[in-house]
């Protein structure tokens, strides 16, 4: 009886392991280290990033054209690029904080400019308070004391 008993078990036990088998989700496969390494090279090529162009993907980054605009009397390279970055839609904090840090200086032409291009009222803010004072006070080419 207790042979009879592990027969039968024993049976069951492997009608429930090809239950199993058929049924269970996924690969069943054995991986040996050749097909996972391949596998793992697939994933990572398929997550790799292609190379941006940056000209492809901002095409209107060249220049605005300014000097068509009757509205603005004197075009400046420096208002010529802060219009371009404001068209361009780069944040206003990213402009200040370039014009900041590379010390620019404006002159009356500049502020004239990007007052008739209309830039945004903290560009304008910004150039007024960093006005270049020496061209202002006529000192520009003159030692100092004359």
């Amino acid at each position: 009886m207790k042979r009879e008993y592990l027969i039968g078990a024993g049976a069951l036990l492997a009608i429930l392991l090809a239950l199993l088998y058929a049924f269970w989700p996924g690969d069943t496969r054995v991986e040996t280290r050749e097909t996972a390494r391949a596998e793992a090279g697939q994933k990572r090529a398929s997550r790799r990033v292609r190379a941006v162009n940056p000209a492809e993907k901002a095409a209107e980054a060249k220049f605005v054209e300014l000097e068509d605009d009757p509205n603005i009397p004197v075009v400046t390279t420096t208002c010529k690029w802060i219009v371009t970055e404001e068209r361009r839609n780069v944040p206003q904090w990213v402009m200040l904080d370039n014009l900041r840090d590379r010390g620019q200086k404006f002159q009356e032409d500049d502020i004239r400019c990007l007052t008739a291009a209309g830039v945004t009222p903290a560009l304008l803010d910004f150039a007024e308070r960093y006005q270049d004072q020496n061209v202002l006070q006529g000192k520009v080419g003159r030692a100092p004391g004359q």
